[in-house]
């Protein structure tokens, strides 16, 4: 599965972790649990076909955020990110990825709507995995 690769990716990177800890989640990040953090989700999965049929390749896209008390926080772990998965080629639990690129990356606010206040900031980036099923 593409998310325990990503989520091995993440997790296992000293340079991630010393700035989130263990703070890695699938989809959601409890409004509660600890900053700064990083999400992860598959937006799209491709399955390729060639004239024999399935090829076992997988063309996919994944969202990574990274959230932070701080604009600056959030910068610098998207920065962070960026750097360990654009690029990367190679396996992750068991996981053959052939290639893993940074599509898109942009802000993604978060206001609390009691108080119309920045609660967390954070960092969006789309990124494009092709991966062998």
């Amino acid at each position: 599965m593409i998310e325990t690769a990503i989520d091995s990716l993440l997790i296992n990177n000293s340079s991630i972790t010393d700035l989130i800890g263990d703070r890695v989640y699938s989809q959601v990040r409890e409004q509660s649990d600890g900053l700064p953090a990083v999400t992860y989700q598959v937006i799209s999965s491709v399955r390729q076909i060639d004239m024999g049929g399935p090829s076992g390749f997988v063309e996919g896209r994944i969202q990574i955020n990274c959230f932070a008390a701080t604009i600056l926080a959030a910068a610098e772990l998207s920065e962070v990110v960026r750097l360990a998965l654009s690029g990367f080629k190679g396996g992750a639990a068991g996981v053959r990825i052939e290639a893993m690129l940074l599509e898109d990356a942009g802000d993604l606010p978060a206001i609390e709507p009691e108080n119309e206040q920045m609660s967390v900031y954070a960092k969006t980036m789309d990124f494009f995995v092709l991966y062998k099923e």
